[in-house]
């Protein structure tokens, strides 16, 4: 991302390689900080009170094929339509959730957690919901294991 403001004087330029962390919302997140005339409030540190239920609840109802989209957001809402048909049988194959643990609050305000399954296996979830409790962000990601 670059972004050049002549009022300002300034010159931002931001590389990222990460889909949890893309370049768009961090140079937004420089340029919000720089030329607010009150400086943000601090970013959240401890996960949103109701992020873990919400994310169970759209694993589960994914697997389960019967997402309940009035609890999204209209762009989540639409990708997990499309995506739907890939994610639905990958999820069920893993089996029911064992465990959510967890892991830290991202750049963007979302909200990390491990998923693991009946199967053993674990996924990488970011989940980040509106200030009405919808579910407006979801990501999932292969939790990957460090090499011995």
């Amino acid at each position: 991302m670059l972004v050049y403001l002549p009022e300002a004087g300034l010159h931002v330029a931001v590389i990222s390689n990460s889909e949890a962390l893309p370049s768009t919302a961090v140079g937004e997140q420089i340029i919000a900080a720089i030329t607010a005339a009150v400086a943000p409030a601090p970013q959240r540190t401890t996960q949103h009170p109701d992020s873990e239920a919400a994310l169970r609840r759209l694993v589960s109802q994914v697997a389960e094929g019967k997402p309940d989209y009035s609890r999204m957001g209209e762009q989540l809402a639409a990708a997990v339509r499309a995506q739907l048909p890939g994610m639905q049988p990958m999820l069920r194959a893993h089996g029911a959730i064992q465990s959510v643990t967890f892991q830290g609050v991202g750049m963007g305000g979302t909200d990390a957690y491990v998923v693991r399954f009946a199967d053993g296996s674990g996924l990488n979830f970011n989940i980040q919901l509106d200030d009405a409790g919808k579910v407006v962000g979801a990501t999932v990601q292969p939790v990957v294991q460090p090499i011995p």
